[in-house]
């Protein structure tokens, strides 16, 4: 659930959306509901590090570290409505859209990462990524709550 920083201008769809919906708004236009990714977040990330660095032994020199699989705008917007109810997506053409996905990439880099090394030689898995992005919107929420929210 990446931000911008000074070295790279890219916000994912879930923290793009989750920044939506703990602002309050009520929709996110988007050019379709159909594009994928395999999302993550920082905490589980962490987690799947943590227990690489603290395995007695590793097989491989390269582990993913990812969900393993794929989710929807469909889905993170439906999810999102979860904790905004009315919360919805607006299928724009792309040059209004606030989330441009080409929903025709399925695979590669887009497609579900395999996680079987990591998970067979330390047991981490990553929580389901609805209750990791819900997680994150609460998070949001929270920060807001206490004065420290930020759209970064």
């Amino acid at each position: 659930m990446d931000r911008v920083t000074p070295s790279r201008n890219v916000r994912h769809p879930p923290n793009r959306i989750a920044h939506l919906c703990a602002a309050g708004a009520l929709r996110v236009r988007v050019n379709s509901i159909a594009g994928v990714g395999d999302y993550i977040h920082a905490e589980d990330a962490a987690r799947a590090m943590t227990a690489l660095l603290q395995a007695p032994t590793l097989r491989h020199s390269v582990y993913n570290i990812a969900a393993g699989v794929t989710t929807t705008l469909e889905e993170l917007i439906a999810w999102a409505a979860m904790r905004a109810p009315g919360f919805h997506g607006e299928i724009v053409a792309a040059d209004e859209a606030d989330l441009v996905q080409d929903d025709t990439l399925r695979d590669g880099m887009w497609g579900a990462y395999d996680i079987a090394r990591v998970s067979a030689e330390t047991g981490w898995r990553p929580r389901p990524t609805k209750d990791a992005f819900l997680s994150y919107i609460d998070w949001l929420a929270a920060q807001r709550v206490t004065g420290t929210y930020s759209r970064t």
